[in-house]
């Protein structure tokens, strides 16, 4: 591996910089991002120009990029990452070639803005990918930006290997004009570093994240009008005269003297009350399609929103446009949530989800309605701070999934077990009822800041790494 901190040829630009590492190349550092940072030099500058197999074994970026602004400029020369290279960086990337750049795998935190009279993306298989999501499948090359995506001139690609042509993606929406309007658009919402940030290959370095595409809609052809022959006139017939009735006089009625009635038995309304009641568990089949269910009969409910999910109803019982089974439905919803076609949910497994969690809440010592009604969590953060502060006084891996499977085998702290367990209970059931591997990943992801906001951090544990923690066992 390689490690930079600091500044390369910016007061006076080298001749040529070449970096090669068996494995990763980090610039910078994930706990102290630095604000600026530049790599400059008159002639070339590569990255594992002869390539390596760093990003199909892992599914991590080849090169991390910890900074808010980055700049790599060769004035004369090209820029090149070699084959099966992939760029993640925490903010906003600018690359400048006098000739030549060529790239693979971009993500970033922030803009991307390529410049070069020539721009070459080298395309690669479907992997699989990791982030602070979990694992997903990724199918081509992606150029992926939460901010803007600007290229000088249109990129080239050579398809003749049969890979995908490149997937772009911008939380800003698709490029209508100018030089990037032809290519393949995907979705994606905004995202910081965090979200790309994951320690799955060992040291914290930043992932790669998948984007929707759009699945079109084939049109319907018209159907042809039906004739329809005239029905002829109704001939109108003559009303038939009706002699006049003579009134009736009324004829008196006497009144009927009441007759009293016994009082019911009052254990004979129980017992009819009783008959009436439906059961909770025919409550939650009838339930509305958000999986809402009633926890130890109070009027508090949870629901899928607890999961960050809303379930998006299609019209006409087509498939929602915006639906990627091997990539997540990225799509904002009113409030940032992930939107699911109602269609690819089995709402009975969802609602054992939604129940499971609602009894992992529940389970909170002395939690009261109104504790639950707010979805106070505090006791569950309370007791996962503590028991992660003991995980790591062994200088223990900082990942979600070695801090699992230390809590499941130590016996250090059962309570904290117990609320893990039920998590990962819940984000099993979720991804049965449809979810794809990377939505549940992004669920757990919100699950993990609402938990932890309810509790003081006193451990260092933090929402991504209890996000991987929930991640369902294998």
């Amino acid at each position: 591996s390689m490690i930079i901190e600091g500044d390369i040829g910016k007061a006076d630009p080298l001749n040529s910089v070449t970096m090669a590492a068996g494995d990763f190349i980090a610039i910078g550092t994930p706990d102290n991002l630095m604000a600026n940072g530049v790599i400059r030099a008159d002639g070339d500058i590569s990255f594992n120009p002869n390539g390596n197999t760093w990003l199909e074994d892992t599914g991590v970026a080849t090169v991390s990029i910890f900074a808010d602004n980055y700049e790599i400029t060769s004035n004369t020369g090209n820029v090149t990452f070699g084959e099966m290279q992939a760029l993640s960086t925490a903010g906003n990337i600018s690359i400048n070639a006098g000739n030549r750049l060529t790239i693979g795998d971009v993500n970033a935190a922030g803009n991307i803005d390529f410049t070069a009279p020539e721009i070459e993306i080298l395309l690669r298989d479907s992997i699989q990918t990791w982030s602070a999501l979990g694992e997903a499948i990724s199918s081509g090359t992606s150029i992926i930006a939460s901010g803007d995506i600007n290229f000088s001139s249109s990129p080239t690609f050579d398809q003749s290997s049969g890979f995908e042509a490149p997937l772009f993606a911008s939380s800003l929406g698709p490029e209508t004009t100018g030089v990037l309007a032809n290519q393949k658009w995907g979705v994606i919402e905004p995202f910081d570093h965090n979200l790309l940030t994951t320690s799955e290959a060992g040291a914290e370095l930043l992932g790669l994240l998948t984007a929707a595409f759009e699945i079109p809609v084939d049109p319907v052809d018209p159907v042809d009008p039906i004739p329809v022959d005239p029905v002829d006139p109704v001939v109108p017939v003559d009303p038939i005269p009706v002699d006049p009735v003579d009134p009736v006089n009324p004829t008196p009625v006497d009144p009927v003297n009441p007759t009293p009635v016994d009082p019911v038995d009052p254990n004979l309304v129980d017992a009819l009350a009783a008959d009436s009641q439906i059961a909770l568990n025919d409550q939650m089949l009838i339930g509305d399609i958000e999986g809402e269910t009633t926890l130890d009969a109070t009027p508090t409910t949870l629901s899928l929103a607890d999961f960050g999910v809303q379930v998006k109803s299609t019209e006409g019982g087509q498939r929602s446009s915006f639906v990627n089974d091997f990539a997540a439905d990225v799509v904002g919803g009113d409030n940032g949530m992930i939107q699911v076609s109602q269609q690819r949910l089995d709402m009975n497994i969802a609602s054992q989800a939604v129940q499971q969690y609602g009894n992992v809440i529940t389970s909170q010592p002395d939690i009261s309605t109104e504790g639950v009604a707010q979805r106070d969590t505090s006791q569950i953060a309370s007791s996962l701070n503590q028991a992660y502060g003991e995980y790591r006084t062994s200088d223990a891996n900082a990942s979600g999934e070695d801090f699992a499977s230390w809590l499941n085998t130590s016996g250090v702290d059962p309570q904290a077990k117990s609320y893990l367990d039920g998590m990962q209970t819940s984000f099993k059931d979720l991804g049965d009822a449809g979810l794809n591997t990377s939505e549940v990943g992004r669920s757990r992801l919100f699950v993990a800041n609402k938990i932890l906001e309810s509790g003081p951090d006193t451990s260092g544990l933090s929402p991504q790494i209890l996000a991987q923690a929930m991640a369902p066992k294998q």
